[in-house]
């Protein structure tokens, strides 16, 4: 039987384990804890001994059916957890894994966990057999577009709202890694005592000191205090951080203005185009008032273009200009300067 990994739940709750579940997929932390889940589900249910097998290229697979037919010492149940990391059983595993399906006992539970299995594994012998005698779940990785409510849906799970401001920053910073992701929710649900996440409290609590002060200098710049931009630019940059330590950040305010800009040439209010983006902070409503009073929204949009070719300059040959490229966008972002043209970038971007 085929479950999603939302199912899964719902499934351990009737607390009627299948003999045995593979579970597959990429995503090291949604894989790990379906794991726990299954194992603690069978701990409840008087499986109170556990074997682990890891599994390389030189498995004695027959320990598996040995395992399976000896008596246990402590219980009358027995969890096997048959670990094949990224690998797959191959040509010796696979008859071996038939096997056991072929007599899966109530008095074992199989775990297996490998990685990702394709349609081609997925059409094999011995996944049809273990899929017939129990569960097999196929773990997917969350997308970018759906991290943040993601994020939002983890916060809820452990009694925190968060903005969606505040996610969309969390997922800008983990860039798709939900360990990452989840070690910031956890930092998060400790710092802040109330039941409401903001905006202002994950600039304050999730993004690191550098980063943190990034949102400084963007702020600076909004207002088109160029002097103070460029001495905390080239602050970063004598304090030796490295530019992609800060290109995220940067990229995430150019995407927040532009997007606000957007909205407000559409006929939205700034009260109500982006709430979440204000958070609580009068500097920062301010700050971004200021900014689209100056610039119009076209010259927002072709300047979040320009910034996006940043990162290819810090990754090319070019990297040791990289400083130079953020002071000349900055100082667009700070003056009046739509008429002005981004040179260095475009010529550097190519």
């Amino acid at each position: 039987m085929r479950l999603r990994a939302e199912q899964l739940q719902k499934h351990l709750q009737r607390n009627t384990l299948a003999p045995l579940y593979l579970v597959s997929g990429e995503e090291p932390l949604q894989q790990g804890e379906a794991v726990d889940a299954i194992r603690a589900c069978a701990r409840s249910n008087g499986y109170d001994e556990r074997v682990v097998f890891e599994v390389d290229k030189n498995f004695d697979w027959n320990r598996l059916l040995q395992e399976s037919d000896s008596l246990s010492l402590f219980s009358s149940r027995k969890i096997i957890e048959l670990r094949l990391g990224t690998g797959k059983p191959g040509r010796e595993g696979g008859p071996f894994l038939i096997d056991y399906a072929a007599r899966a006992s109530a008095d074992n539970l199989l775990i297996i966990s490998c990685g990702k299995l394709d349609k081609r594994s997925q059409s094999t012998k011995w996944h049809k057999a273990l899929d017939k005698t129990g569960v097999t779940l196929q773990i997917w990785p969350v997308d970018a577009g759906q991290l943040p409510a993601w994020i939002q849906q983890r916060c809820r799970s452990r009694g925190k709202r968060i903005d969606n401001a505040g996610a969309e920053l969390i997922a800008q910073r983990v860039e798709g890694n939900l360990m990452a992701a989840d070690q910031e929710i956890n930092k998060l649900i400790l710092l802040v005592r109330g039941d409401d996440i903001g905006i202002e409290d994950v600039m304050a609590a999730v993004v690191d000191s550098a980063r943190y002060d990034v949102f400084a200098m963007m702020e600076a710049a909004f207002q088109g205090d160029l002097a103070r931009t460029t001495r905390m630019l080239y602050g970063f940059r004598n304090e030796g951080v490295d530019p992609m330590a800060i290109y995220g950040a940067v990229m995430w305010n150019f995407r927040q203005l532009a997007e606000l800009g957007h909205r407000l040439a559409r006929g939205e209010s700034a009260e109500t185009a982006l709430p979440g983006q204000w958070g609580s902070s009068s500097r920062r409503k301010a700050a971004l008032k200021n900014a689209l009073s100056r610039h119009r929204p076209d010259f927002l949009q072709n300047l979040l273009v320009t910034a996006g070719k940043i990162d290819r300059i810090i990754k090319g040959d070019a990297r040791p200009l990289t400083w130079n490229c953020f002071h000349e966008l900055l100082r667009l972002l700070a003056e009046d300067g739509a008429a002005r043209k981004p040179d260095l970038i475009n010529a550097l971007a190519g």
